[in-house]
């Protein structure tokens, strides 16, 4: 028995702190750290001037209304009320810069993690145009699959108390994401990914809730989009 307690807590804490090797991981091949630089490189400079704009709108827009509301009553309260407006501003365009870097990353990802995998000393199987057929139909099953899970565990969010289960939930879904960049690449399909995380379960979790985390805490999710899929092939590989 305390064995088993163990070896799941050793495996969930693998998983948990999987992000900081891949910071090791990046110190030591240059190359690597040149594809987890270059996706956010280019969001920041394709839509740094969009969202300034945006923010510069949306700035003078809550300001009035904010003074329309409140300035028969004191300059204090505006004053506060804009403040506050503004950490808001700031907190939605970080997630938002977040999600535009995903939507820009997406074409380096599978080499990122393939990168990884030879990195680590692993030998990824060969690219063939057949494999490549074969890996997007697999992916396209598995976005489906991730999309439905997703908007079932927000619904399920919702309802009181019940709703605490669709983290775990969520942090699977997570983990299944990211590890299917290296399972994919072997032709793994739907189920297999599905097996392979069962027999893996308390790796995955640990995985998938500090990949949660880091998604959702503004400025670091910028970053978290490469760190979760070197992460996620060191997950894999059980580096």
């Amino acid at each position: 028995m305390h064995s088993t307690l163990a070896s799941r807590s050793r495996e969930f804490l693998q998983g948990f702190t999987s992000p900081l090797r891949v910071l090791g991981l990046l110190l030591e091949n240059p190359k690597l750290l040149g594809l987890f630089i270059l996706p956010m490189a280019i969001t920041l400079v394709v839509v740094s001037s969009v969202i300034y704009g945006v923010l510069i709108g949306l700035w003078s827009t809550f300001q009035s209304l904010f003074q329309g509301i409140l300035g028969a009553y004191s300059n204090f309260g505006s004053g506060l009320l804009s403040v506050l407006a503004g950490a808001l501003l700031l907190y939605f365009s970080a997630l938002g810069l977040g999600l535009l870097i995903q939507l820009f990353a997406s074409p380096f990802n599978d080499i990122l993690a393939e990168k990884t995998e030879i990195a680590c000393g692993e030998c990824p199987p060969a690219t063939t145009l057949g494999r490549l057929i074969h890996v997007f139909l697999i992916d396209l099953r598995k976005t489906g699959f991730t999309l439905f899970l997703t908007l079932t565990l927000f619904v399920v969010g919702l309802i009181p108390v019940i709703g605490l289960l669709s983290i775990p939930g969520l942090a699977l879904v997570q983990a299944f994401t990211f590890l299917s960049y290296p399972l994919s690449r072997r032709t793994v399909g739907l189920w297999g990914s599905i097996s392979w995380i069962r027999s893996n379960f308390f790796r995955s979790l640990g995985f998938g809730l500090i990949t949660l985390l880091l998604f959702s805490i503004p400025v670091i999710n910028l970053f978290a989009l490469p760190i979760s899929v070197i992460a996620g092939t060191l997950v894999f590989l059980k580096k």
